[in-house]
């Protein structure tokens, strides 16, 4: 299953968050029997890489610090707050992902640092690459509700989805909205090379 994401300019998307979620009955069953699986985010070079990572509830984030400096990674949000000290070198495994929603993390260490854990209830989802572009493997004879979930979506706009029943053509998907303006941490990044 294919989508293509575009910005209300006709801009590629990326870092956008597309979830299946089953309505049909063996899907629904496909997706309880389903294991999560962990993913992870890497601290290099004083930045959060991928910007974005998507998991099932139920799964981990590894957070590796591939840096020769201290990290303390943590999140504030309701969904799932945690604070991790990782040493240079070393890596730490966040908890357990128990509610769904997004996880906005940073570094109490350097501010400019920023990331989001997308935490969803379905095994079906993907992150959009730098071209907007999205594939997610799903089973054939099954009607799915999709749903996109994008950082920089303002509060007032809802959450776009739709219905599919595979196998389906690519969908392309165009916000009708701006985006709210994003944060450029390389330039902040310059300003405390020795930080």
């Amino acid at each position: 299953m294919t989508f293509q994401l575009k910005d209300n300019q006709g801009d590629p998307l990326p870092h956008a968050i597309i979830s299946l979620f089953p309505l049909t009955e063996g899907a629904i069953q496909l997706a309880a029997n389903s294991t999560p699986q962990s993913a992870t985010l890497s601290q290099s070079n004083k930045q959060f890489t991928p910007h974005v990572v998507a998991v099932k509830k139920g799964a981990t984030v590894t957070f590796p610090n591939q840096d020769s400096i201290k990290h303390q990674v943590y999140s504030l949000s309701e969904a799932q707050p945690f604070d991790l000290t990782i040493e240079a070198g070393e890596t730490e495994t966040g908890p357990t992902m128990s509610a769904t929603g997004a996880i906005h993390i940073g570094c109490n260490i350097h501010d400019w640092m920023q990331a989001y854990v997308y935490v969803t209830d379905t095994p079906w989802f993907a992150v959009s690459d730098s071209n907007g572009a999205v594939t997610i493997e799903v089973p054939e004879n099954e009607q799915f509700r999709w749903q996109l979930w994008h950082a920089r979506l303002s509060q007032q706009e809802p959450v776009h989805q739709g219905e599919l029943l595979t196998p389906s053509a690519p969908v392309s998907v165009q916000l009708q909205t701006a985006l709210l303006p994003g944060y450029d941490e390389a330039s902040d990044l310059d300003d405390f090379d020795d930080y």
